[in-house]
This record gives structure tokens, sequence and C-alpha cells, in this order.
């Protein structure tokens, strides 16, 4: 009766979110944007789209609404870029 077993139906699982200042250090320490995410809009289509699916892939604590948000640019354009991964 005192079986062990495997279900997370009913645990809670608590997960870590960045939030904006940490996520915005994150990714200008690792991509050398020194500070100027404006510099994401002016890139590349390519190279842009890259860019973002890396961030999103290498962080799971973010969501597409908070990239998109950090980044300042459109939540479409996130989802597109990160869709074209897929």
């Amino acid at each position: 009766m005192n079986a062990r077993n495997s279900d997370e139906c009913l645990d809670y699982n608590l997960v870590k979110k960045y939030n904006d200042s940490v996520l915005t250090k994150i990714i200008n320490k690792e991509y050398n944007l020194d500070n100027s995410l404006e510099s994401i809009v002016l890139m590349p289509k390519d190279e842009r789209n890259r860019m973002i699916r890396e961030i999103y892939n290498n962080n799971k604590h973010v969501s597409i609404r908070q990239l998109s948000r950090v980044l300042r640019i459109g939540k479409t354009i996130v989802e597109r870029a990160i869709k074209e991964d897929r």
C-alpha cells in the first residue's frame, strides 16, 4: 500500500525565472552587445533569428514574451524565429 512511485501529477515543481535586468545582462555578456540591444534590430534577418533561437534554446527559464520585451522587438518576430528552428 505504501509503495513508491514516480507520479508527478500533484507535485509542484518550482521553476526559476529570470527578471528582465538579469536576462539583459546575460544576453549582453554572452553576445558582447555592449549594453546596446538596439543592434539586434539592425542585424540582418537571418543573423537576428539565429541569435534569438540561441538565446531561447540556451536559457530554459525565458519565455517568448519576456524575450521580445528585453530585445525590444515584436513577439511575433520572436515566435517566427523560434518556429523556424522546429
